[in-house]
């Protein structure tokens, strides 16, 4: 029987790139007037009023500049809450003394987005752990033997781990929905 052997997705390489250094998204300051002060509801919504600012940019490249913010919140000042329900796109400032930014309002509709954007990453995050679990025994199945005891151990130790995760993201979702009804 051949022997398993355990690859990472990137090839078996280097887990991460050596750092770099620090590169400013080209849309990062659009991005920033478009959602500050008053929040996006969507990415198309930031991309219409960068292009009304004067900008050419497209959809996937927005996209992408957020990605870099969230990546680069401290470099920036500043990130975007996730989207949940709400479809918020709303800036938040990693320090609000920070003279870079102007100062904004935080208020009901800050707190709505923020609330379903976490409520949303909460809800990903479970359904995720619960795939990956699964996905994690059936690998174990189907590789049988292939597998040593202490990698099976480790495997099983990781799915378990996954779905204790999962369960306690349980009753966060379900305060967070109870709240939101009430």
């Amino acid at each position: 029987m051949p022997e398993l052997v355990l690859v990472s997705a990137n090839g078996g390489g280097p887990a991460s790139p050596p750092p770099q250094e620090f590169r400013k998204h080209r849309l990062a300051d659009a991005v920033w007037d478009a959602v500050c002060p008053d929040h996006a509801p969507s990415i198309k919504a930031i991309l219409e009023r960068i292009r009304e600012g004067g900008q050419r940019a497209k959809y996937s490249e927005v996209n992408a500049a957020i990605n870099h913010i969230r990546h680069h919140a401290e470099e920036y000042g500043w990130t975007l809450s996730h989207v949940g329900a709400d479809k918020s796109y709303f800036p938040i400032l990693v320090d609000p003394n920070d003279p870079r930014h102007r100062v904004y309002m935080v208020g009901p509709a800050a707190l709505r987005a923020v609330t379903s954007g976490s409520l949303a990453a909460i809800k990903r995050i479970r359904t995720q752990a619960r795939h990956q679990a699964m996905a994690v025994d059936l690998f174990i199945d189907n590789a049988g033997s292939r597998l040593s005891r202490r990698q099976r151990q480790q495997l099983r130790s990781c799915a378990a781990m996954m779905v204790a995760s999962a369960e306690l993201a349980t009753p966060i979702i379900e305060q967070f929905e109870t709240e939101a009804t009430a």
